[in-house]
């Protein structure tokens, strides 16, 4: 089981695809480090559902898309009680890219002499999509985490840091070193994201 932080974290039963998120969480390597509803000083509102520090894969934003809420040509649509649908303001693309900047933003603001690579996952625990399927090319298959991948969900965050490369062949290449947190890195980020509130 991993670290998590808050120690024992809940997540509210109106948030059913997080909770779902979290009980697959349960699985992950004792040295991975999970953070859950961190909100972030300076992302305008937006907070990170969970974010994994793990040794090996780095920093990894995992959104989880909210119940309702789909692709429909070529535009992120929710669905309300009656089934109305709505276009929605900010798309899971744009609101990955928002969360990675402000991660970044605070990283960098707390004085961490390494910034590990970050990647950017969304959860999809509730929308059924074809195996392979991308969501645009900014969310290509292997950086979705659907319901099937949330069996093995550490084999699943392998495939995105690795962009869908094999983890033997993608170890091997200069560009793991940047995802790579070393243990005082690996304090430092705990320091620093301790002192962050949680929604």
């Amino acid at each position: 089981m991993p670290t998590f932080h808050p120690h024992h974290p809940q997540r509210p039963a109106h948030l059913q695809g997080e909770r779902k998120v979290l009980e697959a969480f349960q699985v992950l390597p004792s040295d991975t480090h999970v953070f859950v509803g961190v909100q972030l000083p300076g992302a305008g509102g937006l907070g990170l559902a969970f974010l994994m520090a793990d040794p090996e894969l780095g920093l990894v934003i995992v959104d989880v898309l909210p119940d309702g809420v789909e692709p429909r040509k070529g535009r992120w649509v929710r669905s309300d009680a009656a089934g109305v649908l709505a276009t929605i303001d900010l798309d899971p693309v744009h609101a990955l890219q928002a969360r990675q900047n402000a991660l970044f933003t605070f990283l960098k603001g707390a004085g961490l002499a390494f910034i590990p690579r970050i990647t950017q996952v969304l959860a999809l625990p509730s929308l059924t999509l074809e195996p392979g399927r991308a969501l645009g090319p900014n969310l290509p298959a292997c950086r979705l985490l659907t319901e099937d991948k949330l069996g093995n969900p550490y084999i699943a965050l392998r495939l995105a840091v690795t962009g869908g490369r094999t983890w033997t062949e993608w170890s091997t290449t200069p560009l793991a070193s940047q995802f790579a947190i070393g243990r005082a890195t690996m304090d430092q980020l705990g320091v620093a994201l301790r002192k962050v509130p949680r929604d």
